[in-house]
């Protein structure tokens, strides 16, 4: 076909053809490519037709330019850039930039090589992309309002690579409908942030993702890959609706103290049916609210490690074959949420004594009934009432369930003793600004559950 049938049409859309690029996957494409993003620089849109185009090292887009092609949509046939270079294959060179419905290829089986790099730029958007066989997929350090919409991202056969990557300043960005897949037995972080930096980054959403082929992990070993890894001072994130059915990989990892403002909510998360999940959801910061989220074929489901503080945990649903659903490290308080007359809130108990408070703030007029659960059973079961009265913040009273007897040793304190494996506990209780709060501590850890149970009173 003549070269002059391919049209600029009126300087908004810019056709690479029309700049002398071929899409024939063995000619290099480099450099008529370039010329059709530099005539669009600006803005502009540079169209990449039905083909597959070389390129030997990479392309450079400007401020307010979108690589736009007829969409690769998981895997189907449309325009496709084939990177034989080294380095990077598309490097974005200013704000305000988009690519829309390309496929980008590690076509020289390199490793170390970077798909996407956003070289600190803001105001960015990536919908209909899919990034394949790169050592990181898209390095974002330093990105500010980029957004992932739609994405197919597929790592690369050596161990450690990366889907997402940034290491510093990961700010109100929005990963959402994208796809994670790894290559088979191969270990890999499709969402890496912060985990080996001193930066800070804030207000990001990953939501309604799927890592279901985001992991190929086996064994203990898969305890250090989760898909989603927050290092040091991730602050504000929301995580929801995201799936995962992985093998032996981790969900999520907040992996310093210094984190914190974190939410986890109504994620489904299951192992495979050859290898659990061995850690699902692990807090080491502050702040953290994790929601209602499904479970299935996991080890631990959640883990506090002993530098969380200030976690609410509501009930989670378990669906199957979890061994453990909160494993509680943590030496600071671990706030139970109570809503209304429901069952709502759940702690593992430790050997370190704990404080847990049941609901935020509670009526002025309720009862919290806290319930020790062990593997024979309910054990005992202890209430704070708050009412209106002078002088009355609280009251507690304690009863020995069919399998347990319950002794007073000092006023506000008890100690459980459960018939038969002679486990033993103490509960102290304490009231502030109309809230209940519960010290407790087991003989052993993981062995035992505490429930609470708010009852408004009017």
């Amino acid at each position: 076909m003549p070269i002059d049938t391919y049209y600029d049409q009126g300087g908004a859309v810019y056709n690479v053809k029309a700049y002398g690029a071929t899409g024939n996957g063995s000619t290099d494409d480099k450099t008529a490519i370039q010329s059709a993003i530099t005539a669009a620089a600006g803005g502009g849109i540079v169209f990449f037709p039905r083909g597959t185009y070389r390129i030997n090292s990479s392309l450079s887009v400007g401020a307010d330019v979108t690589l736009e092609g007829v969409s690769t949509f998981r895997y189907s046939g449309g325009s496709q850039i084939n990177f034989h270079g080294s380095g990077t294959a598309i490097l974005i060179g200013a704000d305000r930039a988009a690519l829309r419905g390309i496929r980008v290829v590690n076509s020289a089986g390199t490793n170390g090589l970077v798909g996407v790099d956003t070289q600190a730029k803001t105001s960015l958007e990536f919908e209909l992309v899919e990034v394949s066989g790169f050592q990181t997929g898209f390095k974002c350090d330093g990105s500010f309002w980029v957004t992932w919409r739609r994405c197919t991202i597929q790592g690369a056969s050596a161990s450690g690579s990366a889907g997402i990557s940034s290491s510093v300043n990961f700010n109100a960005n929005v990963v959402e409908n994208c796809t994670f897949i790894a290559v088979a037995g191969t270990a890999w972080r499709p969402i890496d942030v912060n985990r080996n930096s001193s930066g800070s980054s804030s207000g990001s959403v990953i939501r309604d993702n799927d890592f279901s082929g985001g992991a190929a992990s086996s064994g203990s070993s898969g305890i250090d890959f989760y898909c989603i890894d927050l290092g040091t001072s991730c602050f504000g994130f929301l995580v929801t609706g995201n799936r995962l059915e992985g093998d032996g990989i981790g969900f999520l990892r907040q992996a310093t103290s210094t984190g914190r403002g974190l939410t986890i909510s109504g994620n489904m998360i299951a192992g495979s049916d050859v290898v659990p999940i061995s850690r699902g959801i692990e807090i080491e910061g502050a702040g953290v609210e994790i929601g209602l989220n499904t479970w299935a074929n996991a080890t631990v489901a959640i883990r506090l490690d002993a530098s969380a503080t200030r976690v609410t945990v509501a009930p989670q649903e378990a669906v199957n074959a979890v061994t453990t659903v909160l494993q509680n490290d943590s030496r600071n308080d671990l706030q139970l949420r109570t809503y209304n007359d429901r069952t709502d809130a759940f702690a593992n108990l430790g050997t370190t004594p704990q404080g847990v408070r049941g609901g935020a703030f509670l009526p002025y007029r309720s009862v919290t009934h806290f319930t020790l659960v062990t593997p024979q059973g309910h054990s005992g079961t202890f209430s704070i009432y708050t009412g209106l009265e002078s002088g009355v913040t609280y009251r507690y009273t304690a009863a020995g369930g069919a399998n347990c007897t319950v002794t007073q040793s000092t006023p506000g304190e008890f100690t459980i003793t459960v018939q038969g494996t002679a486990t033993s506990f103490y509960l102290t209780y304490a009231g502030w600004q109309n809230t209940a709060t519960l010290r407790a501590a087991a003989a052993t850890t993981g062995t035992t559950l505490l429930v609470s149970h708010l009852i408004p009173l009017g």
